[in-house]
């Protein structure tokens, strides 16, 4: 078993070789289960090294009844950018929930003048019954 699957698995002239579980499964035509595969794998450091990990994190489920009922905004900090992006140090970001719309306005600070002025650009659009933000309120002053 361990020469058949290094065969295909090793061979850089085989197209499937270097791949994941699915491609080296495929490769050897269904002589070997899956899970034999897997197990094969899982002893390989080519694999286990350059695999991707997943990460599951555990989200909490937002119910929303339509359409600009609720928008979600927050500050994505780009101030290692500004010297190509005309000094705009930071993107306010702001998504309605329902349709899953989005709008990123730049702004040179984040000062409350700022992102008041960058939440009116979005509110000529849409306006939304709730804005949740993990922004304090004396920001908008």
């Amino acid at each position: 078993m361990h020469q058949d699957l290094a065969a295909f698995y090793e061979n850089p002239e085989v197209p499937n070789s270097f791949g994941g579980v699915e491609a080296l499964h495929r490769s050897v035509k269904g002589k070997y289960s899956k899970n034999d595969v897997k197990h094969w794998l899982s002893q390989k450091d080519a694999y286990t090294l350059h695999k991707p990990v997943r990460h599951k994190f555990q989200r909490n489920r937002v119910f929303v009844s339509d359409i600009d009922r609720q928008f979600q905004a927050d500050l994505v900090d780009m101030q290692s950018l500004a010297e190509f992006n005309k000094g705009y140090k930071y993107l306010l970001t702001c998504i309605d929930l329902f349709s899953k719309f989005a709008w990123a306005v730049p702004l040179k600070d984040k000062f409350g003048k700022s992102v008041k002025s960058g939440l009116e650009i979005i509110f000529k659009e849409r306006k939304p019954k709730v804005l949740q933000t993990e922004m304090p309120v004396r920001s908008f002053k």
